[in-house]
């Protein structure tokens, strides 16, 4: 049988585009972005990470190979909606397409109550947002609510804007009014991309915050009837200009304690620090274990980080080893590098490092602290260490080898090429190499770590101790009395 191709005006076809667009996953495809989304990790600490790496979208729009990047299916979407696991979105910033989907995220985990949140988003639903749509969050503490921002033809920076200034909206509302809720934030922000001069080449890609996508598929007529909000109505509403946390016209890839990862460090994580740490390898024996594989893309990382540690210290010179894994997972969730915390292999880079002299102690001794009633942990008490003299000379060597060009680009150099001076590049390596293997690695076993101190224990007598002490306070209460 011969089979016949409907026309795009038929009535099969559309009859077809009218069931596919009553279905939900057609309707949330439309208004998020197509190559920017997470997942929620597995484990004991769940938290939501970018699919795609950067590096992967930039190759797909400058090299045309999408084959690379990964979609969000149907079958996602299923899995989402029946809670087996979780999904997060970044807005549509394309220009040409008409909404982008936006999440308010009222929180309450440390503060606030579940009923607090209702009354909030009730409160907006009434008296800002008719027919918000809302659900509860994931832990049951909090509320997401949803609005369509429709975009009037503007692009990812300006719709991020106005995201901004809805936060802001949101906040002055909350502040006016006494909500037990512990905050509101607007989620789903834009994935910016900045082009390059040539046709589909991009620059950079800075990542939209991931927003939890709706669960609540059957709920569907609802979410399509929610807030319809347009960028000049955002424009009017009446705010309180505050700071947006915004570096240089674009969002920070991660941060701690109001400190940002430069481009140009997350740049020589992949150049000047992996080539120190591929001639630390070459030239000193990294002892590891089957649960701690280590890479130099690992070593290259951990010194991008305790340099910048030390560059940004804490006021009593500490540097815990929270501090160190919150923003080490808050640049990897960003999708700017491609390497996670591991808590094995951090202890075995940074003996590692000491044991060659790289690391300078101030005082190993750490403790930790006590629960408080508030959750809080207090009373504890950090190690004080940074890196050394010696590892920012190294790094500072290979940046000056690098500079003048007397040293092969990492990519360059795994792919075989072979540019310039071979000399002038053999003596630069030469001389680094010379200085790493000056450095005498210390044995194991007088390795300085961190070292966990504790309190001294209660002053306790046992009872023979007691009872010789009776006969004087007998004494005493007698002359007393």
């Amino acid at each position: 049988m011969i089979g016949v191709r409907r026309s795009p005006g038929s009535r099969q076809v559309r009859r077809a585009r009218k069931r596919r667009d009553d279905r939900i996953t057609t309707f949330l495809r439309r208004l998020i972005s197509p190559f920017d989304f997470g997942i929620k990790t597995k484990g004991s600490k769940p938290h939501p990470v970018h699919v795609n790496k950067k590096d992967t979208i930039r190759n797909a729009f400058t090299n045309k190979y999408w084959k690379a990047v990964k979609r969000l299916h149907d079958r996602d979407f299923g899995s989402h909606f029946m809670g087996k696991d979780t999904f997060y979105f970044t807005g549509n910033g394309r220009s040409s397409d008409p909404c982008t989907l936006v999440m308010i995220d009222i929180d309450c985990h440390k503060s606030g109550t579940y009923e607090g949140a209702v009354a909030f988003v009730e409160f907006l639903r009434n008296n800002h947002f008719p027919n918000l749509y809302w659900e509860s969050s994931t832990n049951g503490n909090g509320i997401h609510g949803y609005v369509i921002l429709q975009k009037l033809g503007y692009g990812d920076v300006f719709v991020n804007k106005m995201l901004d200034r809805l936060q802001m909206f949101l906040r002055s509302v909350l502040q006016s009014n006494p909500f037990d809720v512990e905050g509101v934030e607007i989620k789903g922000h834009c994935t910016e991309i900045v082009w390059g001069k040539r046709k589909g080449e991009i620059e950079t890609v800075t990542f939209g915050q991931l927003g939890k996508i709706p669960r609540d598929a059957h709920r569907f007529a609802e979410l399509k009837n929610t807030t319809r909000l347009t960028c000049d109505q955002v424009m009017r509403l009446p705010v309180q200009e505050q700071s947006t946390n915004r570096r240089g016209g674009k969002r920070p890839p991660a941060s701690v304690s109001g400190c940002f990862v430069s481009d140009d460090e997350l740049s020589k994580s992949k150049t000047t620090y992996l080539r120190l740490a591929q001639l630390l390898m070459e030239n000193h024996r990294l002892p590891t274990t089957n649960k701690s594989v280590v890479m130099a893309e690992d070593i290259s990382l951990f010194i991008m980080f305790l340099k910048f540690f030390s560059e940004n210290m804490n006021p009593d010179g500490s540097l815990p080893f929270a501090r160190f894994e919150k923003f080490w997972n808050a640049v990897f969730e960003s999708g700017d590098i491609d390497r996670g915390f591991q808590t094995n292999r951090f202890c075995v880079i940074r003996n590692y490092l000491s044991s060659l002299g790289l690391i300078e102690w101030e005082d190993a001794k750490y403790k930790i602290g006590n629960m408080c009633a508030d959750g809080k942990r207090r009373g504890g008490k950090a190690a004080k260490w940074r890196a050394s003299l010696k590892l920012l000379d190294l790094i500072g060597m290979v940046e000056l080898a690098e500079k003048e060009g007397n040293i092969p680009d990492v990519s360059a150099e795994a792919a075989g090429a072979n540019s310039g001076s071979r000399r002038e590049r053999s003596f630069a390596i030469t001389n680094i190499t010379h200085h790493i293997q000056n450095l005498t690695p210390t044995p194991y076993s007088m390795t300085i770590r961190p070292v966990e101190i504790h309190d001294p224990p209660p002053l306790m007598l046992n009872p023979d101790e007691i009872m010789s002490h009776l006969p004087q306070i007998e004494t005493m209460w007698t002359v007393a009395f």
